[in-house]
């Protein structure tokens, strides 16, 4: 019950958008032209000193990817980094990876790219938030 409680949270959280305030336009090119130009905003802000993290690192590439600069870096970095930290090995990473997941689908969905989020949502296990 608890579980599904904080997946309904989240997936709300994802939905509203946390803060951005961009429309999407009509047609994919003037999409990813403005989201390229339009301000990126995390839910979770990221920890502005990141670099005295060791790159590489779940802490230093979280934070990189939490303080990029607009919709389109975002996406690039939020990718990397699930590439890169794609296996949890405990609970800390665990909770980097889940977030840094829907921040990834948020950034879909606020770019006007839903195939893309839908496909990141359908890959969620709501029994066990992975």
């Amino acid at each position: 019950m608890r579980k599904t409680i904080v997946f309904s949270i989240l997936a709300a959280a994802v939905v509203i958008g946390g803060g951005c305030d961009i429309s999407v336009p009509q047609n994919s090119q003037a999409r990813q032209s403005q989201s390229a130009g339009t301000r990126y905003k995390p839910i979770y802000p990221a920890d502005r000193s990141y670099t005295k993290f060791e790159a590489g690192t779940i802490l230093y590439d979280y934070n990189r990817a939490a303080a990029s600069p607009d919709m389109a870096t975002a996406e690039q970095r939020w990718n990397k980094y699930l590439q890169d930290h794609r296996q949890a090995q405990d609970g800390f990473s665990r909770n980097y990876l889940l977030s840094a997941k829907f921040e990834l689908m948020r950034v879909y969905y606020l770019q006007g790219k839903s195939p893309k989020g839908d496909m990141l949502l359908r890959q969620f296990d709501v029994a066990t938030l992975e």
